[in-house]
């Protein structure tokens, strides 16, 4: 999350909340579509098993 984070200029935190879509948090659109986009580029994948706990 680190990588997405600093290509995107954000937070660690603000990226788990656009991972996880947590909407709750006010994030604006054009946040969201950075995040997004660098997880995209970086191909992040979700890890199964840090999200079972």
């Amino acid at each position: 999350m680190t990588d997405i984070a600093d290509r995107a200029g954000v937070s660690r935190t603000t990226v788990s909340f656009v991972l996880n879509d947590r909407n709750r948090h006010h994030i604006s659109d054009e946040t969201r579509r950075r995040v997004l986009e660098a997880a995209q580029a970086l191909d992040y994948r979700p890890n199964a098993t840090a999200r079972a706990w």
